[in-house]
């Protein structure tokens, strides 16, 4: 009986296992009444790829790879921890991309001697820069969602990565506050207290949209204690949540969501380095 192989939702790229009847990639799941789209998911050179498979049994006879189009393979993802929490066995893979040429891959993951399992991405797109790109950098304080982020107390992990389409425009900004205020009999007002404080909306995808893997990885994103990008941290507004611009019959969709700084700070930096009143990285590179 082959292993059973937990595969998290939280990772930054998305597995299925090749020959599944019920798993499919992306481009060949859309129905047949719906237009045809694919997507590729974006990688810089100077990303790191990092993704984490378990089981309830140990897997010493596992690899992870990157192939081409015509499964030749490319490089190694070597396995860089392992870990050991309740019960069950979690394995960690890593590496940068860096001398890779520019081109399409699919990150393609092998279990067992004899092969048992046969695990592969959605297909990747890897080029030194993709503009008008994110990089979402993301832990999180517990190990929760399947996920070993910290394997002792006092150990501080390596973010997640993951690259989508998309960034702040004009027309996101909110400047808000909370305020609270004494009113008299004669309705005379005395401000007791307000705090000054703005929301953006993220707006994810291109003029294409991105598919519903993405989106749902972005929404398991912001429930981590630690999201970064644009060189801040940034959290989902109290009642933030995904909200889609969908065409009908058209399998993917645009996405936005309210965000708002980790950190509500009352002044700009000057002589520090870039700064953009957009929020938006002036390359798009990181």
């Amino acid at each position: 009986m082959a292993v059973k192989i937990y595969i998290p939702l939280l990772n930054p790229i998305r597995l299925i296992q090749t020959g599944h009847k019920y798993q499919k990639l992306f481009s060949d799941a859309i129905p047949a009444h719906e237009e045809a789209a694919c997507y590729f998911q974006p990688f810089n050179n100077l990303d790191t790829v990092k993704f984490q498979i378990s089981s309830a049994e140990m897997l010493s006879d596992r690899h992870a790879v990157i192939v081409d189009m015509n499964n030749n393979t490319i490089a190694g993802i070597p396995a860089t921890a392992n870990y050991t929490v309740g019960g069950m066995f979690y394995v960690e893979f890593s590496r940068m991309l860096t001398g890779i040429a520019e081109g399409f891959y699919q990150v393609k993951v092998e279990i067992g001697d004899p092969l048992e399992i046969v695990l592969l991405s959605e297909i990747i797109h890897i080029t030194p820069t993709h503009p008008n790109t994110l990089l979402i950098a993301y832990t999180h304080d517990l190990n929760e969602f399947g996920v070993i982020f910290r394997a002792t107390e006092n150990y501080e992990p390596t973010p997640f990565y993951f690259r989508i389409p998309g960034g702040f425009s004009s027309d996101g900004f909110n400047p808000e506050n909370d305020s609270e205020a004494y009113i008299n009999d004669d309705y005379n007002v005395v401000q007791l207290e307000s705090k000054p404080f703005f929301t953006q909306k993220l707006k994810i995808g291109n003029g294409a949209g991105v598919p519903w893997w993405v989106a749902d990885k972005i929404n398991r994103i912001f429930s981590c204690s630690n999201v970064a990008f644009f060189g801040r941290q940034w959290c989902k507004s109290e009642k933030g949540k995904l909200e889609a611009n969908r065409s009908e019959l058209y399998p993917m969709s645009g996405w936005t969501i309210d965000v708002i700084p980790a950190i509500n700070s009352h002044a700009d930096s000057a002589g520090g380095g870039d700064y953009n009143n957009d929020f938006n990285n002036d390359f798009n590179n990181s």
